[in-house]
């Protein structure tokens, strides 16, 4: 992080760039982020939110939560809903939520959303990932009246390390470096993110799933407003206070 932080302030002579590094599994350093961004500026015009991991078997976090749950969805969740005030006080802040269309393979369950009946990791991620829409069409829904729009991207396949825990012969794994010489360069993509949000692709679009530009849709299931509402709802409960 400081790294690129350091090659942003040198590339556009901006000193005024700063880096935090927070573990988004444990949801102290996630709280402990908002307090120092809020107490240092009052306002924020985009949120990304991309973090996003995969493991073979069910990890607990010391916090008492799922560790790819609380990864990919909590961490977004938490951090979304206590930065919208700051969000609220800029005129047309926007919230990009990374999506993955690994989302139609998910099977939901509103009593396995941590593993607790049954894991299997690539499952569980795809779960977790039809999880981040439906929070962002939620979202949307609950913005609505305000100048903030909330909207989901798949960008495509990215060569990330995302896999590395799986064993080397299991079949993800297989599967994955078959893929990988494929896939997009993680700089590339974040670089390409940014420019789309620099031309307004997204700003007068809310509660939308785009894959690259294109507007496209999502599975049902994501669009099931209940299931959406039950899941902030859990989620919401799932807040360690």
């Amino acid at each position: 992080m400081k790294k690129a932080a350091n090659q942003i302030i040198s590339e556009t002579k901006n000193s005024n760039v700063f880096d935090f590094v927070v573990d988004l599994s444990v949801q102290k350093e996630i709280k402990d982020f908002i307090t120092i961004f809020g107490q240092n500026y009052d306002k924020l015009d985009i949120l990304v939110n991309n973090a996003g991991v995969n493991l073979p078997s069910r990890v607990i976090t010391s916090e008492g939560i799922e560790y790819v749950f609380a990864v990919n969805h909590m961490a977004p969740f938490i951090l979304t809903t206590s930065l919208l005030n700051r969000m609220k006080n800029q005129s047309q802040a926007q919230i990009i939520n990374i999506a993955s269309n690994g989302e139609r393979y998910a099977k939901f369950d509103l009593n396995n959303l941590q593993g607790e009946k049954k894991y299997n990791g690539t499952k569980h991620y795809c779960l977790t990932k039809l999880c981040n829409l439906m929070f962002t069409y939620e979202l949307a829904r609950r913005l609505t009246g305000h100048e903030i729009t909330c909207n989901a991207i798949h960008p495509g396949g990215v060569r990330t390390g995302i896999m590395k825990s799986y064993k080397s012969l299991s079949l993800p794994s297989i599967v994955w470096k078959f893929l990988y010489p494929t896939l997009q360069n993680p700089d590339d993509v974040a670089e390409y993110i940014l420019n789309l949000y620099q031309k307004g692709a997204f700003k007068n679009e809310n509660g939308k799933y785009f894959f690259k530009e294109q507007m496209v849709a999502s599975s049902n299931l994501s669009y099931h407003v209940d299931y959406a509402r039950k899941i902030w709802e859990i989620s919401e409960n799932l807040v360690v206070v």
